[in-house]
């Protein structure tokens, strides 16, 4: 309990403070990506910080994509990538048990919001790739699909959403799904429901236009991940 209390008595440190101070300066001077900062002695001056200090707080904006060093025009701001190296810490086997169906729960609220975003923007081409999809899938008994199968299919659906950031995350939470078939599989085996609905069932009300029926059906189409969800993993 000591050691909780004094984390939250810690003050910023002086390079966080110099980061915030760096972001409010680039506010300031309505700099957007693709502009060139000012050099660092202009930095220091206006901030009136060390050196030192300026180029850690500039090395963690590197470091996290907001800042870039270009031959013959020095540091260019940019649009930081949301998710840079979020994939390289999504190792399910270094989560906790309550996280991972945290992350599974945060899947399913995914699928089922990007339903009116599906049926706006999906097109012809779209129907014939998901065909394509269907027609190489392997599925098991109960309607279960292989982690790929699975994967690629529901991946191609987000895509149709036209939402960089929600395939970008669809892609980081790829080894979760692979995780959670292999070691929650006797869950999804005894499960007394059996997955009453296909990705073949889903194309059909896709390619017909049907949205609420679609909606209905993915709900239904997830409905283990929900089941598993509910029961915690037990």
């Amino acid at each position: 309990m000591l050691n909780a209390n004094l984390r939250l008595s810690q003050k910023p440190s002086l390079v966080d403070q110099v980061e915030s101070k760096l972001l409010s300066h680039f506010r300031e001077m309505s700099l957007k990506p693709g502009d060139t900062l000012p050099g660092e002695l202009e930095l220091k001056d206006a901030l009136g910080v060390g050196r030192s200090v300026l180029r850690e707080a500039l090395s963690r904006f590197r470091m996290v994509g907001l800042v870039e060093s270009k031959p013959g025009r020095g540091m260019i701001l940019r649009e930081p990538a949301l998710f840079n190296g979020l994939e390289r810490v999504m190792n399910p086997h270094m989560l906790s048990h309550n996280k991972l169906m945290d992350l599974l729960g945060f899947r399913v609220m995914i699928e089922l919001g990007a339903v009116d975003f599906i049926f706006e923007n999906v097109t012809t081409q779209d129907i014939h790739d998901l065909e394509k999809i269907i027609e190489r899938q392997v599925v098991f008994e109960n309607n279960q699909f292989t982690p790929q199968s699975d994967y690629e299919f529901h991946v191609r659906l987000l895509q149709i959403a036209n939402n960089e950031s929600v395939q970008q995350f669809q892609n980081i939470l790829y080894p979760i799904f692979v995780f959670t078939k292999e070691n929650f599989n006797l869950f999804m085996q005894q499960n007394e429901r059996v997955n009453p609905v296909t990705h073949q069932q889903l194309f059909e009300l896709l390619k017909k236009g049907d949205k609420e029926s679609y909606r209905t059906a993915m709900k239904e189409h997830l409905h283990l991940y929900f089941d598993l969800i509910k029961s915690n993993g037990k």
